[in-house]
Parts: C-alpha cells; structure tokens; sequence
C-alpha cells in the first residue's frame, strides 16, 4: 500500500457572485496493489463510503457494483432485479443500497439503470484519472 497526498489548485465557480475563485484543494491518495495486475488508486472519500457499510452483504454487493466498472466502462447498467437474485435479497433492498450509495456520492445516475462511478474516489486499474475526472466534471456542469 502507497499514501500520498497534494494540494491542487483550482478556478471554482461562486454562484453567489457569478465569479471564479482561487481554492485548494488536498488529494489524499492510497494506491492499492491488486497482485500481478498492478495498482488501483483510491482517495479518501473512498473509505468514508466503506465505512457506511452496514453489513457483510453489503460488503458483497459494494465490491461487485465496484468491480463492474473498468477502464473501458466509465457508464454501467445495475439491473436491481438481476443483483437481488445474486445476492439472495429483495429488489427493494439492492435499490436502497444504490440509493445509498449515490447519497454518498460513490455513484450518479445516468439513466433508469445506468450509473457512472465517481473518479474522484475510485479509480480502476490502468484507468486514466484525468480522463475519467474531466469527463466527471464535464457532465456535472449541465
């Protein structure tokens, strides 16, 4: 396990004002070795979602929800009637726990079953940060 942290200088929008404004912001960063595969990168707003992890289910269901995202798929579908089925639950249950995890920000909707992850708490392995994080604040102007 690598932890590194910086400060990142950023232009945000004050909607009070209409201006921008100079602000820092400090980016903690823990590199997870995933074995032969290499590194995964997380911040620290990462745990904060794990620490919200009420139950061993729940465990099971975050680290599966997690996984489907990949380098390649920034924009997943979470069919909750098919999740309820793998984890032996009701669909209401899957739904609270999505529902969660978009409270905590781990996750945002796109449409009626497809969800992007935050990359700014998640990164999967060989995932370009940049990349991922600029198509993340792109879609959060609108």
């Amino acid at each position: 396990m690598k932890n590194y942290s910086r400060s990142i200088p950023m232009e945000i929008l004050n909607h009070s004002t209409g201006e921008l404004e100079s602000k820092r912001f400090t980016e903690d960063v823990t590199y997870i070795s995933t074995g032969k595969q290499g590194w995964r990168k997380m911040y620290v707003a990462y745990d904060d979602v794990q620490s919200n992890l009420k139950s061993q289910r729940e465990i099971k269901m975050f680290i599966h929800i997690r996984n489907l995202f990949t380098k390649r798929k920034s924009n997943v579908g979470l069919n909750k009637t098919k999740l309820s089925k793998v984890f032996g639950c009701s669909r209401e249950v899957v739904s609270r726990f999505v529902g969660r995890l978009e409270k905590l920000e781990f996750i945002r909707k796109q449409s009626d079953d497809t969800y992007k992850m935050n990359p700014f708490m998640f990164i999967p392995y060989q995932g370009s940060a940049k990349e991922l994080q600029d198509e993340w604040e792109a879609e959060t102007m609108i």
